[in-house]
């Protein structure tokens, strides 16, 4: 059986009230419509406030003492948006014209009305309700879901640095979208106290499909590759092949989506860093004398080619050295639209040499840096000093 949605008119003259109930009784109990009166925009908001799911369409006077129609239109709307107003007013003056237009008011009748052009009005309103009120409760079922996928990243994200006397890290992951779910992945693997693994990886786009496949990532690399290690030393090529082969199976089901990578070594052993690259921005070192980008030769991204060959590069590294990795949200190719510029980029790394790891200083410096335009990306930031 279909609900039973209310209509209330709003009028302070009684007879105009009651002419409405006894004109209408008929027609809206065919209808499976309840009816409301109420003689003050007062006494209409103390309706409303304890009926609002119930109540579909709200039908006021314009003129009345304590509140004009339209004025009541803005309360409504701006509490109640499911509910469609219709205002009936006998005074047709500019003025009033000019706030129903300005109000949100779905429709506006002349006093005397016609019975039956009223009864059409109230009909087409209440399709509008209805459409109002289910685009609602999608928003919202999109709102419940955007958050459980922002929770459930989170924990699959959050990783715990490793604690070690050799070497310190420090991440910083901050999504574009206000719902906290992003397309960015990193992790930060310790296979012994010398050898330090950093993968980082952006998938395109944005919302539940980014998130799902952030997940996918995290549930694949570790108990797919990393753990099947044992003593072996992580090779960031030859993983890179191993999982574009992976990915590329899967992103059969996402044709649209793609997703940058990079792979990286840190062996204490011999001071070197050995880094793979699938598209990801370059990693720059920071030492006392400056910054210096580097860059492993640039492979294709992921999910492309299944058979695709990566290489890699080795780099020295030496003690008091810093390691800055980023997704391209914090570089100009990721914010060109916030006007990025790789030279304000470095300065702003280098400015920040002798702490690295102070990631929301680095931050604060390239929003002051580009105006406080608005980042369109999401920013992971990953520092590593070799102390």
């Amino acid at each position: 059986m279909m609900e039973q949605r209310t209509i209330l008119f709003v009028d302070d003259e009684q007879d105009i009230l009651s002419s409405i109930r006894r004109s209408l009784t008929k027609w809206l109990k065919t209808e499976n419509l309840k009816i409301e009166i109420a003689a003050s925009v007062h006494n209409a908001l103390e309706i409303i406030r304890d009926n609002s799911e119930e109540i579909a369409v709200l039908v006021s006077d314009q003129r009345m003492p304590d509140l004009r129609g339209s004025e009541l239109s803005n309360i409504v709307a701006k509490k109640y948006p499911d509910i469609v107003i219709i205002i009936l007013s006998g005074h047709s003056d500019m003025g009033d014209i000019s706030d129903i237009i300005r109000a949100d008011v779905f429709s506006f009748l002349e006093k005397p009305w016609e019975i039956n052009i009223l009864q059409h009005e109230i009909i087409k309103a209440l399709r509008v309700h209805l459409l109002r009120r289910d685009n609602r409760i999608i928003r919202e079922k999109q709102a419940e879901e955007l958050r459980l996928g922002m929770e459930f990243q989170k924990s699959i994200l959050r990783v715990p640095l490793p604690s070690s006397t050799n070497i310190t890290f420090n991440v910083t992951y901050k999504p574009s979208s206000e719902t906290g779910v992003g397309g960015d992945y990193y992790d930060i693997i310790e296979q012994d106290p010398k050898h330090f693994i950093v993968l980082m990886g952006d998938v395109s786009g944005h919302g539940i499909n980014t998130a799902f496949l952030t997940a996918v990532l995290k549930s694949i690399i570790y108990p797919g590759y990393i753990q099947n290690l044992h003593f072996q030393t992580f090779v960031p090529s030859r993983f890179l092949c191993w999982l574009n082969s992976r990915i590329c199976r899967f992103l059969e089901k996402f044709p649209e989506l793609f997703i940058t990578f990079s792979a990286a070594l840190i062996d204490l052993d011999d001071n070197k860093l050995i880094l793979a690259n699938a598209g990801q921005p370059p990693v720059f070192k920071v030492t006392g004398n400056g910054i210096s980008k580097i860059e492993a030769p640039l492979g294709l991204v992921l999910g492309v080619d299944k058979d695709y060959v990566y290489k890699e590069k080795q780099f020295n590294i030496e003690q008091g050295e810093g390691l800055f990795f980023c997704s391209d949200g914090i570089y100009p190719s990721g914010n060109a639209s916030a006007g990025f510029n790789i030279e304000g980029f470095k300065k702003v790394l280098k400015g920040n040499s002798s702490d690295i790891h102070d990631h929301k200083h680095i931050i604060k410096e390239m929003e002051d840096l580009t105006l406080h335009e608005v980042w369109d990306d999401d920013i992971t930031i990953v520092t590593v000093v070799i102390s």
